[in-house]
């Protein structure tokens, strides 16, 4: 996932990402110039802030096959 996307998907601003990823709060791989977070990274974050509420992601809500606005780990 992009920066873009994760902050679409929990409603905050793209440099709150960035933010995340710097005080590696949120793990990301850099390629090139670009950050690219893995969705069960995302998931880890989310979990490991249980008052954020995110908005459904494609790539997210496709591979639990749940539509309900959470992203769920199958915990």
């Amino acid at each position: 996932l992009t920066v873009a996307q994760v902050a679409a998907t929990l409603q905050i601003r793209e440099k709150l990402v960035r933010n995340h990823i710097k005080e590696k709060r949120l793990k990301a791989i850099k390629i090139g110039k670009y950050w690219r977070i893995k969705p069960e990274d995302l998931h880890a974050f989310i979990e490991g802030n249980s008052s954020i509420r995110a908005e459904p992601h494609p790539h997210i809500s496709e591979r639990n096959g749940q539509d309900d606005g959470l992203i769920h780990t199958g915990t």
